[in-house]
């Protein structure tokens, strides 16, 4: 290929990520192809094989998929398993009462028959990872199946040929866009017990206003068992299960962390998107975000002043307040990284060197010329159903649970007369009499139901055009004027929010009586709802977005044509990945530079009485004050609480271990600093920090202030490095020749320390 000769600030843009070694989430499976010399040079000191192997038990068996949305890690022989306080908020938070409010003060079993179940809760463990891209790919659609029938039609065939006679799962993921394929196959536990949690003073410090932002002193963990049945395998609850006996456990490091440190997060990161062109990110940036950060704070103001006004409603609030919370910091955040790198800006310049290269290469422009244009075109298009998905879709999940809970009845109404001739009509009836009397049985919700309707419907109604809007409300003169009159109206009359009709119409489910539930305002309100995002939004934004989806396809394949000397990862989609950096301080901003740890002094400087964010126990101010850390203090004196790293992570790394060079557990991944959220479109290792707590403190909340030495006896603990260096090897390593300067070099900065 011919290419003129471009300008040095373009040069230098190309040629950049290749410096940045700490970017990217690699699958742990081509690790040894496609990193290990660069995980090497940055001071790693196992093999690759300890981190991923099929043949023999490696790291990848110690770490699990937390219930679909977090990562946990295995720290003991006994199945102890480590994840996140948030990732475990919701079970913590379901066997908190008033009388017992483990959210509040915690909660430690003292032994085996101590620890809670928790329904539906599981845990998934990666056997193996194999690239089944030319099966997916290969093969021809039957004569009239669709593209989605073709592909589900493959990954059953696929699927059943990975687990034959096995009783492992298998999910087959797509990656970039659809270029690549690969299997993974999964041994899910269903047998998850709570075992212990500090109070919320510790696992949640610091809560919305710390969330997001460095320096934290959070202890956010919280510790689980799995249990198998007598033969080591999965098995549902049973009081005859027996704690697991895992492939592989985690050793804990008691030496700490210093700046410079090698560092490697493994987990199960939800999403990144590194190819979105500048229109996305300009879709993201100027319209979704701010969509949706309007509509969380429309939420956050009715759930935190409802959460004030009793004990009772702050702990049925609090789950609901953190996930709604987080997100709303999270894009607020990511959108200051974006515009402080100048992200768009950087992405039209990508673009615009793109398209001369691909100008320049008739074969290139014939096959990739059209895709710049065609992207722009869609999202221009686009622009409108993207703004009302947004407010739609923040509606549903952010804003009032009945809207949620009655749509339940009108999926199965509308449907009644399938239910009847399958004779399941009853069935179903009942289970929404269930919802009904878990809802209506709480009359204090239905104030903040209401506040949630006004504030949160209101001000999407205003922002998504009309041509979008419900048709019941279009049916109204002056709707958007008289929004709180409407809800109230529906408030008063429902009778799925006020009184006792609707059990006597779901006990005898007539085609008359069924009629009635149709014309209730709270039924006809909730249907035109979902019927306008169904019908009037939804068929077109996804079938622009498939139109999207599919130029991504040929756009991402193309970016590694025209730049062939970036090293390429593949976006996180929830899958198991690696990612390594070093354990460093940040300077996000002019003037401002922050270290890469800090300690318990920082929990006292920040500790107000009886604040809801910054209260500290009475016992733990006592064991600061008397500075009685044990064996977790560095030094004589002092206990970290957490540090960062350059690590590349994202959600669903949330409760990821943190390992050292040595392949021992240092920390417990729990966040990003507040621009670090950029990291999902554009990692920055100037500016990108994950956020962990330090094991050592984990520990010494469990020891000193919960008094949980039982579980401390579980674990290995490592005092002393694991690599002594002789003439001619590395001992306890990979043997390598004297003369590997780098790698020896490296060796002895760790052994320094």
């Amino acid at each position: 290929m011919k290419l003129k000769t471009i300008s040095i600030f373009a040069a230098l843009f190309i040629v950049a990520p290749n410096f940045f070694a700490t970017k990217g989430m690699w699958l742990p499976n081509l690790i040894k192809a496609l990193n290990y010399s660069d995980m090497q040079s940055k001071g790693l000191m196992i093999s690759a094989e300890e981190i991923y192997s099929v043949n023999n038990s490696s790291m990848k068996d110690a770490v699990a998929h937390f219930n679909g949305g977090c990562t946990s890690e295995v720290v003991s022989n006994k199945g102890l398993l480590f994840t996140n306080h948030h990732c475990g908020y919701s079970q913590i938070a379901n066997h908190s009462t008033v009388e017992k409010n483990y959210l509040r003060d915690g909660f430690w079993a003292k032994n085996f028959g101590e620890e809670l179940a928790n329904e539906s809760l599981y845990v998934d463990f990666i056997v193996r990872i194999e690239d089944v891209t030319s099966k997916m790919l290969g093969g021809s659609k039957a004569e009239g199946e669709s593209e989605d029938d073709f592909v589900k039609r493959k990954t059953a065939e696929i699927t059943k040929e990975l687990i034959n006679g096995t009783d492992y799962m298998v999910k087959i993921k797509p990656f970039n866009y659809g270029n690549k394929y690969f299997a993974f196959v999964i041994e899910r536990f269903t047998d998850i017990r709570l075992v212990g949690a500090p109070p919320s003073a510790i696992g949640k410090f610091g809560f919305d206003t710390d969330n997001w932002v460095w320096p934290r002193h959070t202890g956010d963990f919280s510790v689980f068992r799995i249990y198998s049945n007598k033969d080591n395998k999965p098995a549902d609850y049973s009081s005859e299960n027996i704690p697991y006996t895992p492939k592989h456990y985690f050793p804990i490091s008691l030496k700490g962390v210093k700046e410079g440190d090698f560092s490697m997060v493994y987990g199960f990161p939800g999403r990144t998107q590194q190819f979105l062109t500048s229109y996305a990110v300009d879709q993201k940036m100027n319209k979704t975000n701010p969509a949706r950060i309007d509509m969380r704070e429309k939420s956050l103001e009715v759930i935190n002043s409802t959460m004030k006004q009793s004990e009772e409603l702050r702990i049925r609030y609090a789950s609901y307040q953190s996930g709604v919370s987080n997100a709303w910091k999270k894009w607020k955040g990511e959108n200051f990284g974006l515009e402080k790198e100048n992200a768009l800006a950087k992405k039209i310049e990508k673009e615009r060197i793109y398209t001369e290269r691909i100008n320049e290469n008739e074969e290139l422009k014939k096959q990739f010329g059209l895709l710049l244009p065609s992207l722009k075109t869609l999202y221009k298009e686009n622009e409108s159903y993207q703004k009302a998905f947004d407010y739609y879709i923040e509606m549903i999940y952010s804003g009032p649970k009945s809207l949620r809970y009655i749509n339940n009845f009108v999926s199965v109404i509308e449907n009644a007369e399938k239910y009847r001739l399958a004779g399941s009509l009853y069935a179903e009836m009942e289970k929404l009499k269930k919802n009904y009397q878990d809802f209506i049985d709480y009359p204090a919700q239905l104030e903040f139901e209401k506040r949630m309707w006004k504030s949160l419907y209101s001000t999407a109604m205003n922002h998504v055009g009309k041509e979008f809007h419900p048709d019941n409300l279009l049916a109204q003169s002056n709707y958007l004027t008289n929004m709180d009159k409407i809800i109230d109206d529906m408030f008063e009359k429902s009778m799925f929010l006020s009184d006792k009709k609707l059990l006597n119409y779901l006990n005898n489910p007539t085609e008359k009586n069924l009629k009635k539930i149709k014309k209730d305002k709270g039924y006809t309100m909730v249907k035109s709802f979902y019927d306008a995002l169904r019908g009037k939004v939804i068929p077109t934004y996804y079938s622009n977005e498939d139109k999207i989806t599919e130029l991504m396809k040929e756009y991402s394949k193309s970016i590694q044509i025209v730049f062939p000397t970036e090293k390429y990862w593949y976006d996180a989609n929830s899958t198991l990945r690696v990612s390594f950096g070093q354990i460093e301080g940040s300077a996000p901003r002019d003037g401002m530079r922050y270290t890469h740890k800090t300690t318990a002094e920082g929990i006292m400087a920040k500790y107000i009485p009886n604040n809801d964010e910054f209260d500290v126990p009475e016992k733990l101010i006592s064991l600061i004050n008397n500075k009685d850390y044990g064996r977790y203090s560095e030094g004589d004196s002092i206990l970290v609480i957490c540090f960062t790293g350059s690590n590349h992570t994202t959600g669903g790394n949330s409760g990821s271990p943190v390992i050292n060079a040595n392949g021992e557990l240092i920390g417990i991944n729990f966040d990003r600093s507040w621009e670090s959220t950029m990291s999902d479109v554009m990692f920055s290792e100037k500016l990108c920090r994950n956020i962990t707590v330090d094991i050592r403190y984990v520990l010494f909340v469990i020891d000193k202030y919960a008094g949980a030495s039982h579980l401390i006896e579980e674990m290995k603990l490592v005092e002393t490095p694991k690599f002594t260096i002789k003439k001619d090897k590395i001992v306890g390593g990979i043997e390598l020749p004297i003369q590997n300067s780098g790698v020896l070099k490296s060796l002895e900065k760790q052994m320094s320390k």
